[in-house]
């Protein structure tokens, strides 16, 4: 029996959604700090995941943390 994995790019929006709220910040006030104009974008992110690396390498440095602490959750 083998257990299904969820893919990698959901699992970036679900602990983006963990780590906006971990830090005190609406979705919002990320979209704001990251220098978008709404919070759309990021509402995105959340449900359908997260696919461009450089997308990833922006949020890893906003949160101070490698792929491996952001995914720990």
């Amino acid at each position: 029996m083998t257990t299904k994995r969820e893919p990698l790019p959901i699992m970036y929006g679900k602990a983006l959604k963990l780590r906006i709220k971990e830090k005190g910040m609406t979705q919002a006030q990320f979209a704001e700090a990251m220098g978008y104009v709404n919070d759309e974008v990021i509402r995105r992110w959340i449900h359908n995941g997260i696919v461009k690396s450089e997308t990833m390498d922006r949020i890893l440095d906003f949160f101070d943390m490698t792929i491996l602490e952001f995914l720990s959750f």
